[in-house]
């Protein structure tokens, strides 16, 4: 029963730091998620899914699955998302809506902030669990609770770099608030584009998160070429690597895969903690042009 009771504790504690949180490979493609003043597209109507299996072959493997629909009208963006995370017995689920908007500082430089807001329900699901003494107590009673969740950032562009700033889970529980509170997280990252004399271009990319007195960085690079296709790869401090790759399979839709796996042979077999993800981006234009920023969905 002891150690029974050590599993709970580690695995509501990851649940409060990971599920709350996007933990996906392909995040320059979904800024969105960690900040609601991004303009990755200007796309008047933009449809973004995502699915992540992470730790694929573990039992209850940690599931993700993202459903994003966003309107842009004029440098005003409102967006929806819907987000389940599936850890094991664990269970989250983020609704938001969003506002961004959007100033030009000069013809190729622009400045946007915004703000979402919505609410995160949370289940630990007990009473599915085997527990070594029939009848224990715990057993009988699922864990849950529900807050309001807001996130706020910030974003600058010029024509070949973009900067950003956001801080995520900004709320309360909506039942015994002093109980639980989220664990906010600290954001920065940046995009440069370099265009090479051929039909490749590179985008070199930095993201950094603070929360809780810990702190994650990754770097990566993705080549396009001709804005048909792209490769990618991804390291973290946390010793991940990461490949990515996809095509334009249309000029309005965007097909994307993603690999992971961890090469800490300290805390598993290194290429034995394989992740997988995909997405797909359908885009809507009612009518041709708009701001031309250095992103990768336009």
């Amino acid at each position: 029963m002891k150690k029974f009771i050590i599993f709970i504790f580690i695995a509501v504690s990851a649940f409060k730091i990971y599920s709350q949180e996007l933990n996906i490979s392909q995040y320059v493609f979904y800024r969105d998620g960690m900040n609601p003043g991004s303009f990755i597209q200007d796309n008047d109507i933009n449809v973004f899914v995502l699915y992540n299996n992470e730790f694929s072959g573990f039992r209850h493997e940690p599931r993700t699955q993202i459903a994003d629909v966003s309107f842009n009208v004029k440098g005003h963006k409102l967006g929806v998302s819907v987000i389940n995370d599936n850890i094991g017995f664990d269970i989250a689920q983020n609704v938001k809506i969003r506002y961004a908007r959007q100033f030009a500082l000069s013809e190729k430089s622009f400045f946007s902030f915004g703000l979402s807001a919505g609410g995160m329900h949370n289940r630990f699901e007990s009473t599915k669990m085997t527990f070594e003494n029939e009848g224990d107590p715990l057993s009988f009673t699922d864990y849950t609770y529900t807050r309001l969740d807001f996130d706020f950032g910030a974003e600058i562009q010029f024509e070949n770099l973009f900067m950003g700033l956001s801080v995520t889970h900004l709320g309360k529980q909506a039942v015994n608030p002093e109980n639980d509170s989220p664990i906010s997280h600290y954001y920065a990252y940046a995009q440069y584009a370099i265009n090479s004399k051929n039909s490749f271009r590179f985008f070199p990319n930095v993201l950094m998160r603070y929360w809780k007195n810990t702190y994650w960085a990754e770097a990566s690079v993705i080549a396009f070429y001709k804005n048909l296709a792209w490769l990618g790869i991804v390291y973290t401090r946390n010793h991940d690597l990461s490949f990515t790759t996809g095509v334009r399979v249309t000029k309005k839709v965007m097909f994307g895969y993603g690999f992971k796996s961890n090469m800490n042979s300290q805390i598993l077999r290194s290429w034995g903690t394989n992740s997988h993800e995909i997405f797909l981006n359908f885009a809507i234009n009612k009518e041709v042009g708009g701001i031309k920023t250095p992103r990768l969905v336009d």
